[in-house]
């Protein structure tokens, strides 16, 4: 085997793997693409919070981040914990994740208000 057949072979399983289109998405019930949304506005509302009032915010974002159960040393938000079970399994580790990053940017943003 020749060295330039390796190399056109390369190039021919790369031109095919470039031509993939993998799209993954989570099929969801009418009930659940509901409890989605009111999960998403909550979390839009907390994210208007984090710009108005981070010490709010952040009560707020505990007691959801309490909802999906990593939280544990502030109560649940139980309306938010409700629309939460109404959702998928992936969406509910989405809205996890999300709750978790939304949480450590609210921390940079008090520790800065405390360096001011």
């Amino acid at each position: 085997v020749e060295k330039s057949d390796v190399k056109n072979k390369i190039e021919r399983l790369q031109q095919r793997l470039q031509s993939i289109n993998v799209n993954v998405s989570n099929p969801r019930s009418e009930p659940q693409q509901e409890s989605l949304h009111h999960v998403n506005a909550a979390i839009d509302t907390l994210i208007f919070q984090i710009q108005t009032d981070s010490l709010k915010a952040n009560i707020m974002c505990r007691q959801f981040l309490s909802a999906t159960g990593s939280e544990c040393d502030h109560p649940a938000d139980i309306k938010f914990e409700k629309l939460l079970l109404g959702c998928t399994v992936e969406d509910q580790k989405d809205v996890k994740r999300r709750l978790l990053g939304l949480l450590d940017h609210i921390k940079a943003i008090t520790s800065e208000n405390i360096r001011e």
